[in-house]
């Protein structure tokens, strides 16, 4: 999943720390640095949350798909 989110798919990442993490206002940041390795590691409940929040987010979008006319 780390790799996943850093291959520079078309993914916003803002949307999906702000998701992973909701309460805190500095989430896109907070993900930087795991992702980077820098100050946190990224953890298997990281991988997780972000499946998570990815299936989420393509689910709503495919499901805004099948409502169109």
């Amino acid at each position: 999943m780390e790799e996943y989110l850093k291959s520079g798919l078309s993914i916003n990442l803002n949307e999906v720390a702000k998701r992973m993490w909701p309460n805190n206002p500095s989430a896109k940041t907070y993900m930087s640095a795991k992702l980077n390795g820098k100050e946190k590691k990224w953890t298997p409940k990281d991988t997780e949350k972000a499946k998570q929040v990815l299936r989420e987010l393509y689910q709503s979008g495919l499901n805004q798909i099948d409502n169109l006319k």
